[in-house]
């Protein structure tokens, strides 16, 4: 047997839900239950390294460093 558990969102009171390949054949029972906080799952956020602390970033990580025509100079 195969389960498949989502929290979603109701969009004027409909629910979409797409189902894995192995669950896309035949019938399934769908079963709606209210979500409680306690049921919710708790997500972790994630901490950058402590080793980080104090850095200063340096530049635009953004821009990348080598331009467009430099990635041609190896041909």
């Amino acid at each position: 047997m195969e389960a498949l558990r989502l929290i979603l969102t109701p969009v004027k009171r409909q629910l979409v839900i797409d189902l894995p390949e192995a669950l896309s054949h035949g019938e399934c029972e769908v079963i709606i239950l209210p979500v409680s906080q306690t049921d919710r799952p708790q997500l972790q956020r994630r901490k950058p390294s402590e080793r980080l602390q104090g850095t200063r970033v340096s530049g635009d990580l953004l821009i990348p460093v080598v331009s467009d025509d430099a990635w041609d100079a190896l041909q």
